[in-house]
């Protein structure tokens, strides 16, 4: 079974990828913002991706320490 050891930066990025996904495709249309803010703004894609993608890799960095 697979443990911390074998957990990556790319691990975290792709976490942070996937956390992003589900946001843009099930929680904001269900808030009424439609499919990746797009009845707001699509800027809100991108400034989200980055922070997932920050999240995912601070994560993977602590789990590294």
């Amino acid at each position: 079974m697979p443990g911390l050891e074998d957990f990556s930066i790319w691990n975290g990025l792709i976490l942070g990828a996937l956390l992003w996904l589900i946001l843009q495709v099930v929680f904001l249309p269900w808030v009424g913002w439609g499919r990746f803010g797009k009845n707001i703004t699509l800027k809100i894609a991108g400034a989200s991706l980055i922070l997932h993608l920050v999240y995912g890799g601070v994560t993977a960095w602590m789990a590294l320490r």
